[in-house]
């Protein structure tokens, strides 16, 4: 006789005992039933009751047709039916349906029992997978929303009119939504009306009479509304009086809305028709999802080309405060030391500025109040300075000055300045005095002459003069304050002092928790660097980050900080949290060749994965910055690496640009993020929908109250951190209050 094999051996050898077979086949967690050569069910564990809420007397005698329904794939039953003839082992994948007739899905396998050779019974075990198909569909969905959408990012990005961008859009649409047509709509403030301006799907007189199609508010109720509240729609015939009448005329049956917005002006209308494709009952999560995705994308595209001057000028501006930013402020001090190398004359002095006790105004106002702030004090720059010089903003309260003067006149000009910020500033309610602290450097302070330094340096000239004068305020050396020149002893050697801070043990990582959104849960920490100087207490980031970038030590810290923020990592997954790690990199530790081995080193002793460490980099650096090695970060990326964009917003990045950088995730800045549940709403919308193209991860940073982190997690944010959440906190205290 032969010998059974596989899964039939075991029903085989237990065949001849019933109580045996039932006490085994009863203890397996996973379902197992078993079939006779007809197809009928002659025997089933509790398992399969539980599964399929039928009792074990209504399933015997039956054949598994009693557990297909109307979605049951038929190509799959039919190779089910094809290996069981042929007799051999079938795994699959089968939609079946429970006794009260909800679909489940039933991940089995199935096996012969042989006897004499021939297969007289079959054993089928199986699992209830529908959560792992659910998953998993949804992570395919998403990949292929993310292929999608990139797609049309490269489209957009070769658009430069506006009718080109909603061309893109409308033949973009119902592949990504599934409609048969689609058309955008334009809003014209002139004259108050909706104007089509691109089609597709649409054919013969159809198109014609949608090409010719406009409306006001009025005319359009649904579109008025949608207008107003932001948020897609899905409407049916039975929505509305209007929708109705539309759908009759136009001859589909369902429309989807979605509104197209940036920087809080309402720019138009995307919708997509289903005609002869049946349409969806309900607005999904996925055709939400990629609804409010491809709105982010026109946005940003249309705001690219219809407000072309407007985007010219916020990429060489600061938007608060409408100062020249970093990026302009180089490019004017090349200039004027090109004309100095040129020309000769006066040198070229900057002077880098910020204000004494803005870091308490911005943590005890709100965003709004210190805003204002923040305007009065690039008013009183710019009426100071005059048409003598050219005044930029870096952030915060960093602003760079720069003019053409003789050495012997620096001071009275720093004294005008200073004099200016003697009246109070209005704070809300109330009124705080907030001086001026000023550092300096000349032409003189970076080569022997302007033309040695000009072919010393090239377009890195500014660069070196900004961080010299920038040094030079942080260290005090010009010390000027509240109107007076004095030098304040318990600064003066910041310097020498930041140089043997990480020895002396003063560097201290402080830890801000990162949140999951949509359910809350606490996912990862951005570490931060901490002074706590021996005589001055807490130093501030603002004030040493650039001291110590400029005397060379912002390696040694970096380092010392991405060790500790790993170690704390690694002792965090031992005791059963795996966080993600951020920790922010400095351009000069990019510069170092062997920044990328260290990294692999210490991720690698501290055995962590490298997917749980992001490497943040602000915009401004990663993009613009030419001294930043791609390299290296193409390198981290290749690696397993997160690459993030820190401050995102405040760069200018174009769609191409960001495409072509190895980033995994974008940090809104807090700027936009303060914004949110205002005007500023539509361009987080907007920043998260281009990230979705792009497949990458979105956190925003500087949360402040319960209202922001509900917006941005309805507008599909993935992560947050900030005040609302937690303040950055040494390593003891996040343990304590986060992880015990």
């Amino acid at each position: 006789m032969e010998r059974p094999t596989g899964v039939g051996e075991w029903a085989f050898s237990i065949g001849n005992d019933p109580e045996l077979r039932e006490m085994i086949v009863g203890s397996i967690h996973e379902g197992v039933l078993v079939t006779d050569a007809e197809e009928r069910i002659v025997a089933v564990n509790d398992a399969v009751c539980r599964m399929t809420g039928y009792d074990r007397a209504e399933l015997v005698g039956k054949t598994c047709a009693l557990l297909q329904g109307p979605e049951t794939q038929p190509e799959l039953i039919e190779a089910m039916r094809a290996a069981i003839q042929s007799e051999e082992t079938f795994i699959g994948e089968v939609l079946n349906y429970r006794r009260d007739g909800t679909p489940y899905w039933n991940g089995l396998s199935i096996a012969p029992v042989r006897r004499g050779g021939v297969a007289t019974h079959f054993v089928s075990v199986q699992r209830d997978i529908t959560d792992f198909v659910a998953d998993r569909t949804l992570a395919e969905r998403g990949q292929e929303t993310a292929a999608m959408m990139l797609r049309v990012s490269r489209e957009l990005s070769r658009a430069t009119t506006g009718s080109q961008v909603a061309q893109v859009i409308a033949d973009a649409v119902p592949a990504l939504w599934g409609s048969d047509r689609s058309v955008v709509l334009f809003w014209d403030d002139n004259s108050a009306r909706f104007v089509m301006a691109g089609l597709s799907g649409w054919g013969g007189a159809a198109a014609e009479m949608v090409r010719a199609w406009e409306s006001t508010r009025a005319e359009s109720p649904d579109l008025a509304e949608l207008m107003d509240s932001g948020m897609p729609v899905l409407l049916h015939r039975s929505s509305s009086a209007w929708a109705r009448e539309l759908m009759e005329t136009f001859d589909f049956e369902a429309l989807g809305l979605t509104p197209v917005q940036i920087g809080g002006r309402f720019l138009g209308i995307i919708g997509g028709h289903w005609a002869s494709t049946p349409p969806p009952t309900t607005l999904n999560d996925t055709l939400h999802e990629r609804m409010m995705a491809i709105a982010g994308l026109a946005g940003v595209a249309l705001g690219h080309s219809r407000l072309r001057e407007a985007i010219d000028w916020s990429m060489t501006h600061d938007a608060l405060t409408g100062l020249p930013n970093r990026r302009m402020l180089e490019e004017h001090i090349t200039e004027r030391m090109a004309e100095l190398a040129e020309h000769g004359g006066d040198g070229v002095v900057v002077l880098a500025c910020d204000v004494n006790r803005f870091t308490a105004i911005r943590e005890t106002y709100p965003t709004a109040v210190v805003d204002s702030v923040l305007r009065e004090i690039a008013a009183r720059l710019v009426s100071t300075i005059g048409d003598e010089g050219f005044v930029a903003r870096l952030g915060g309260d960093d602003f760079v000055i720069v003019i053409r003067a003789r050495p012997e006149d620096l001071e009275a000009t720093v004294s005008r300045l200073l004099d200016a910020f003697l009246a109070p500033f209005a704070v809300g309610d109330d009124t705080v005095h907030a001086g001026l602290a000023v550092g300096g450097a000349v032409s003189a302070d970076v080569a022997r002459s302007p033309a040695e330094a000009v072919e010393a340096f090239g377009p890195t000239v500014a660069q070196r003069l900004i961080s010299l004068a920038r040094a030079d305020l942080t260290a005090q050396r010009l010390a000027y304050r509240a109107g007076q020149k004095r030098e304040d002893p318990e600064d003066a050697g910041l310097d020498s002092d930041l140089r043997s801070a990480v020895r002396n043990g003063e560097i201290e990582v402080y830890y801000q928790p990162q949140v999951r959104l949509h359910d809350g849960a606490l996912v990862g920490v951005e570490a931060l660097v901490r002074w706590n100087h021996p005589r001055l207490g807490q130093v501030s980031p603002v004030r040493f980050i650039p001291l110590a970038e400029y005397n060379g030590s912002i390696r040694e810290i970096g380092h010392f900080v991405f060790e500790t923020a790993c170690t704390d990592a690694a002792r965090w997954a031992a005791s059963g949290h795996p966080l993600e790690m951020s920790v922010n990199v400095a351009v000069h530790q990019l510069e170092d060749p062997t920044f990328s081995d260290r990294v692999v080193r210490t991720v690698s002793t501290n055995g962590l994965p490298n997917d749980r460490l992001t490497l943040e980099v602000t915009e401004t650096r990663l993009v613009s910055d030419r001294s930043v090695p791609q390299a290296q970060l193409h390198r981290l990326r290749e690696l397993g690496f997160v690459i993030s964009i820190d401050d995102f917003g405040t760069g200018f990045s174009s769609l191409t640009q960001l495409s072509n950088l190895p980033v995994g995730e974008l940090k809104i800045d807090r700027s936009f993020v303060s914004g949110v549940t205002a005007a500023g709403r539509s361009i987080v919308a907007g920043v998260i929908g281009f990230a979705r193209g792009l497949g990458l991860r979105v956190v925003a940073e500087g949360v402040e109250d319960a209202e922001q982190y509900e917006v941005l997690r309805m507008l599909g944010c993935d992560r947050a951190q900030g005040y609302h959440l937690a303040r950055p906190m040494p390593a003891e205290q996040f343990e304590r209050e986060w992880l015990s």
